[in-house]
């Protein structure tokens, strides 16, 4: 028996209402984890170069969710998965940042407290 598209439409349409109840029992077992927010003041952070390279440095902590760096207030602001990143796992990786003949270095200003959620 040959399928027309409406009919094979219809059968994946079927499939997936059967389906989604799995996919959202799944989802609902699964929560998304706990974040929490650092603000560290950052040294030398003059520029759109330094800005990505201590970015770019920090993005690649295991756990780090989002990084944003402000060049105007010298701060950045980093969520991380609750627990998987410590404030002193932060500034070494700034202090570790690598670019051109800048180093950088970093204080905690804020942190660790609770990530606002984006709506």
């Amino acid at each position: 028996m040959k399928l027309g598209l409406r009919s094979r439409r219809q059968m994946l349409a079927i499939a997936f209402v059967m389906l989604a109840p799995i996919g959202l029992a799944v989802g609902q077992s699964a929560q998304a984890p706990a974040k929490e927010q650092f603000v560290l003041s950052v040294s030398r952070l003059r520029c759109e170069e330094c800005r990505e390279i201590v970015e770019s440095a920090l993005a690649k902590l295991d756990g780090v969710v989002d990084v944003y760096a402000s060049v105007l207030a010298s701060e950045v602001e980093v969520t991380a998965v609750k627990g998987k990143v410590t404030a002193e796992q932060l500034i070494a990786a700034v202090a570790k940042a690598e670019g051109g003949v800048q180093k950088y270095s970093a204080t905690l200003k804020h942190g660790p407290t609770p990530a606002k959620e984006v709506q």
